[in-house]
């Protein structure tokens, strides 16, 4: 941050584009959230497209594909505080609440975007909605956060997702089976994240309960 603000007090442009990027595509992408903050209090433009048209908020979600860290977690709060858009997540078959919910075990980024307006019932390309994910992934404190913001916790997936593999000639052996109708208690796993409580022990307090119809196999 005393970085930038150096170039900044010498005249630096901080919209300034190289390789296709604006200073701000760059902290994003590399979750520096104080180089962000530092950012967007001199004016860096939130709304700016790199070379693939791609604002930072977006960028940011780009460089992680399985977990964000926290202090990339803390850049989209950042990003988000100063009132960057959010817009359809890209290629995810869902929205960046979805994305948050498997990602980021973090209250305040999924309170950020459910004010935003991200759907609480939305659904991705299995058709669950985030706390479905947030449950499957073990985060108790997005599942909580999301149980507070009014998250069905008896919400029925749409679609059934599995894997079946072929072992040999004619032997399939189903990997995992998730089957429409799954309640969010019928996939959440205990793990061993932040929150105090475990997604299934929240669910429950919440009034979860699971689908006696749905017979799921757990991936091996």
């Amino acid at each position: 941050a005393q970085s930038i603000a150096t170039a900044l007090k010498a005249g630096a442009d901080v919209n300034e584009v190289k390789e296709g990027k604006t200073p701000l595509h760059v902290a994003a992408a590399q979750g520096n959230a104080e180089a962000v903050a530092a950012l967007i209090e001199a004016g860096a433009d939130l709304e700016a497209k790199d070379a693939q048209g791609r604002t930072p908020w977006q960028a940011l979600w780009a460089t992680r594909k399985g977990f964000l860290p926290s202090q990339q977690v803390k850049a989209a709060t950042t990003l988000l505080g100063a009132g960057a858009k959010v817009g359809p997540a890209p290629k995810a078959g869902g929205s960046y609440l979805h994305l948050a919910a498997k990602m980021a075990d973090n209250a305040r980024l999924i309170a950020l975007l459910v004010e935003r307006g991200q759907a609480l019932e939305g659904r991705d390309a299995h058709g669950w909605t985030p706390l479905h994910v947030a449950a499957y992934a073990a985060h108790g404190e997005a599942t909580l956060a999301l149980l507070q913001a009014k998250a069905d916790p008896n919400a029925e997936t749409t679609k059934t997702w599995e894997r079946v593999d072929t072992r040999g000639f004619d032997t399939k052996v189903v990997r995992f089976r998730y089957q429409k109708g799954s309640h969010p208690l019928d996939v959440a796993r205990y793990g061993t994240g932040r929150g105090s409580k475990s997604p299934p022990a929240l669910l429950k307090e919440w009034g979860g309960t699971t689908n006696p119809a749905v017979k799921n196999k757990r991936k091996l």
